[in-house]
């Protein structure tokens, strides 16, 4: 049986004791207890038990066991549907202004009347793939930047993250944007998934592992 004494200083008076806290497996080392996880977690709770009549001590260990252990509820704050809609119509007007450009090129390009532009297959071909580039790349790449997200989401204060609140890749903001054809197939069921969802996540959310929480 390994037994390992500690001290505990009352910040009032200055008095101390010693307590000893017993590793629960004989013959096992408590530095090497304290080094994991759930060792450390249990060491915590031993100092926690042994000096609760002390001065101010459990306080304090039990306000260091709360910071190295930090509760995903009161620290993360997922975005809500209304939100999300109201960044994601913001991004539509953007990438909009994005694509006009391309659309002036074409449009002039194609020697043709506007009705006649409109209407022509290979250029609503060309017209739809030019838009769709562009919102894939002001998307993934505005998501995957330090700020990790798109400018509707910025104004309305919104970030994606990955599930553990990471900065997302480009591959996993790609494979994001591309969840959102399934959305969009859906007959928007997909979007609204993000309304009743535990974590407020959306299809194309689930698809690439990312979360849209409030950037602080």
């Amino acid at each position: 049986m390994v037994i390992l004494r500690t001290r505990i200083v009352c910040p009032a008076t200055g008095l101390s004791a010693k307590y000893p806290l017993r590793s629960p497996t004989s013959g096992r080392n408590v530095k090497s207890l304290a080094s994991k996880r759930f060792g450390r977690f249990e060491l915590l709770l031993r100092l926690h038990y042994y000096s609760a009549g002390s001065c101010g001590a459990s306080t304090a260990i039990m306000s260091s066991l709360s910071s190295a252990y930090p509760s995903d509820a009161t620290s993360i704050q997922y975005a809500g549907f209304w939100a999300r809609t109201a960044a994601h119509l913001m991004d539509l007007l953007v990438a909009s202004i994005l694509f006009s450009p391309f659309e002036i090129v074409l449009y002039f390009h194609s020697s043709l009347k506007w009705d006649q532009y409109a209407s022509d297959p290979h250029y609503t071909i060309a017209r739809c793939t030019l838009s769709m580039t562009v919102w894939w790349l002001y998307a993934a790449l505005l998501e995957r930047s330090r700020r990790q997200a798109t400018l509707g989401k910025r104004i309305v204060g919104l970030k994606v993250t990955d599930l553990e609140g990471n900065r997302i890749s480009f591959s996993r903001a790609t494979a994001r944007f591309l969840g959102t054809f399934l959305c969009d197939a859906s007959c928007g069921i997909g979007y609204l998934m993000a309304a009743f969802s535990t974590r407020k996540q959306a299809l194309h959310d689930m698809i690439a592992g990312t979360v849209v929480v409030a950037s602080k």
